[in-house]
């Protein structure tokens, strides 16, 4: 009885620092749908961006999606809240 106490103990302690972490994880990358920054990148469904113009608003958007990443890289080692926004979450599902 003691033994099947302790495993129920031990996978409760694991269930709850497993929702923690999901929860934080959550919180870092909130949802986001990329259909209106593809958009507003690429340019409407019915005119996309070609040839310089879609390079220069690709290369925009990575310089943009770097230095969000640089700067919650930066917030996270001196221990304060971050957030990975829709403008890094999308590139990288762009890419």
């Amino acid at each position: 009885m003691v033994f099947i106490g302790f495993l129920l103990a031990g996978s409760g302690t694991a269930i709850y620092f497993m929702r923690v972490r999901s929860d934080e994880l959550k919180g870092k990358y909130p949802p986001t749908t990329c259909k209106t920054s593809y958009s507003n990148r690429l340019g409407p469904a019915n005119s996309l961006k070609t040839g310089s113009a879609l390079t220069s608003s690709l290369k925009n958007w990575e310089h943009q999606a770097v230095n969000e990443y640089s700067l919650n890289m930066d917030l996270g080692k001196a221990g304060k809240p971050t957030e990975y926004g829709t403008t890094m979450q999308c590139f990288c599902r762009y890419q």
